[in-house]
């Protein structure tokens, strides 16, 4: 009787840990599930040069900083810089590349991509990566919080 009540708390931490396992692997595939939807919903916008269409998937009070080192605070600041870019730039595409996406709670999804721009401005590099964190509305839609450049090693 000893041993199996000595045995008991290692079972059923194994039974908790392969658990664990089960859930955090649900969890990666529902992040990178939205995130893949995510992305095409702003490719399609994007690469359309829809304004209002991109923007509406910012958060009223985004904050964004771009590669180019300019910031826009607010969902209208944004409207603005991309009217702005979108007549200056009107072959630029864009596609983006998901390195890893994470849940850092129920209502905060963490994402790290690279971003491969053609046809922009010779100021900002063709190809540069970014933390993008999401939040879920009261809807369940997912919306940019913030993005920000990241910088990699072969960067520095």
């Amino acid at each position: 009787m000893r041993l199996l009540s000595s045995c008991f708390p290692i079972a059923l931490a194994a039974v908790l840990l392969g658990n664990a396992s089960v859930l955090a692997q649900e969890n990666d595939d529902e992040a990178k599930r939205v995130t893949e939807a995510l992305r095409a919903e702003y490719l399609k916008a994007y690469n359309a040069h829809d304004v209002r269409a991109v923007t509406a998937l910012y958060t009223q009070n985004a904050a964004v900083t771009y590669p180019d080192g300019e910031m826009a605070r607010g969902r209208g600041a944004a409207q603005e810089r991309f009217r702005e870019f979108f007549t200056e730039h009107d072959k630029a595409k864009l596609d983006i590349v998901i390195e890893s996406a994470r849940f850092k709670s129920p209502q905060v999804l963490l994402v790290d991509i690279v971003a491969e721009l053609s046809d922009g401005p010779p100021k900002i590099p063709p190809r540069t990566f970014h933390t993008v964190v999401f939040q879920r509305q009261g809807e369940g839609q997912w919306r940019i919080v913030t993005i920000r450049p990241n910088s990699r090693p072969e960067q520095r």
